[in-house]
């Protein structure tokens, strides 16, 4: 049973605690790069389990999207498995390997949003652990919290990127296990997203940022919702909208503030997957960048630009490798990339290229290969 919980309760204000301090640039531009969900089906963790090491390996997996990361100040991924511990197992109540975080992490992933309807697939214990292991390997993460005293004490996320203060807003429609007290995932509530909001102004954001799970599976359009919501933030003060859950691509569209009248809001409402195995082959998404310029101590939305994103299952290799457009291309024209694919394969990664670019008509495609 899916619980859909959007309450109105009121939290205290408190400051959050800033992750570093450096002084910001003037007119200078901050580059983020953001991906959908990263899933742990189990057919993925079963490939990821090296027998000569006895362990499990994903690090390999991400080998065509790590070189281009370091393009951007800072990246985020989705993490919608839980860090849980043995038995391993995916759906409907995942928990993955600390290596599969780990391998995220070395990819040049900064920050992993947490909050997705299977952030409480193990309950507490499983999200007390998850949270625990990614303090442990050092990354940031925003979304799922202890206790409430823990969540006023460091939320909203805020860090520091090129000396700018960025705030981080993480929240799901609902869980697929109800929230059991005192542990929270950060859930669409309006009054608690305006108490955040007004949190983050206060404790001096230059650009806000809310990553949403939203929407209806394997529906390639927002809905009424989406759109309402996504309005009603824009309308709040938030700079950029990116939206995670229906395992599928939705738009790309920019909004309008009616409170704000000069300001540009872009939003992404689904990324899809980033690293998936669906039983319904929807293994696909997008990465997109977006630049901010900051002037005059005012932030501005200046670009964004999309990647098309299939995962593609290796015997041999082993894995799930998410492949991104333009190596798709090459790889449909017979560059020896190490991955061996018939010409099904290839005619699938070719309409799967065609169908991205013809529903974001309009918005850039990354050029990563020059």
């Amino acid at each position: 049973m899916l619980f859909f919980i959007f309450s109105a309760c009121a939290q205290s204000i408190e400051t959050p605690k800033l992750k570093s301090e450096s002084i910001p640039i003037e007119n200078d531009t901050v580059k983020l790069f953001f991906v959908g969900d990263a899933m742990g089906h189990h057919p993925m963790i079963s490939k990821a389990w090296d027998s000569k090491s006895k362990n499990y390996n994903y690090e390999h997996w991400f080998k065509f999207i790590k070189p281009h990361l370091n393009k951007y100040d800072y990246c985020l991924v989705n993490l919608e498995v839980t860090l849980a511990g043995y038995p391993y197992k995916g759906y409907p109540r995942f928990s993955s390997p600390d290596n599969f975080a780990k391998a995220l992490k070395k990819t040049g992933f900064d920050l992993f949003c947490t909050s997705n309807n299977h952030s409480f697939d193990r309950g507490a214990i499983g999200l007390e652990r998850t949270i625990k292991t990614l303090d442990n390997i050092n990354v940031d993460h925003v979304g799922t919290y202890e206790n409430k005293n823990i969540r006023d004490s460091i939320y909203p996320f805020m860090t520091q990127i090129k000396g700018h203060k960025f705030a981080f807003l993480n929240y799901t429609y609902g869980t697929e296990i109800e929230v059991e007290k005192p542990s929270i995932v950060n859930l669409i509530d309006t009054n608690q997203i305006k108490n955040d909001i007004k949190k983050a102004v206060d404790n001096g954001a230059s650009c806000i940022i809310s990553i949403i799970h939203w929407g209806e599976e394997y529906q390639i359009f927002e809905n009424d919702f989406q759109a309402n919501h996504a309005q009603w933030l824009a309308d709040h003060g938030v700079d950029a909208i990116v939206g995670m859950h229906p395992h599928v691509v939705q738009p790309m569209k920019v909004i309008y503030s009616d409170h704000f009248k000069s300001k540009k809001i872009p939003v992404a409402f689904s990324l899809g997957n980033f690293v998936s195995r669906h039983a319904r082959k929807q293994n696909i998404g997008i990465g997109i960048e977006m630049s901010f310029i900051f002037n005059d101590n005012e932030t501005k939305w200046a670009h964004w630009a999309y990647t098309p994103i299939w995962t593609q299952e290796m015997f041999s290799p082993r894995g799930h490798f998410p492949l991104f457009g333009q190596l798709i291309d090459d790889i449909c024209n017979d560059k020896n990339l190490g991955l061996k694919l018939n010409s099904n394969q290839k005619t699938e990664l070719i309409n799967f290229n065609q169908k991205t670019r013809n529903h974001l008509k309009g918005i850039s495609e990354i050029n990563w290969i020059k």
